[in-house]
């Protein structure tokens, strides 16, 4: 990933004014900046359990 999406938000941005009012606002933001990563995950998780591969992912196997 470019190394940009990890610069560090400053504190007043992640404390404003009013207390934490605007926090489901700011974790909203926070999600939707980084959706293609949440995508990804998305996709890896819908993908991949189905495989043996991973053990510790339960499977309809293991839960009839």
């Amino acid at each position: 990933m470019p190394p940009y999406r990890f610069r560090r938000i400053p504190e007043s941005r992640l404390r404003p004014i009013g207390g934490n009012r605007n926090s489901p606002r700011v974790w909203l933001l926070f999600l939707f900046s980084r959706r293609s990563a949440i995508t990804a995950a998305w996709l890896m998780l819908c993908e991949f359990p189905a495989t043996e591969s991973i053990p510790f992912v339960p499977s309809y196997k293991t839960f009839p």
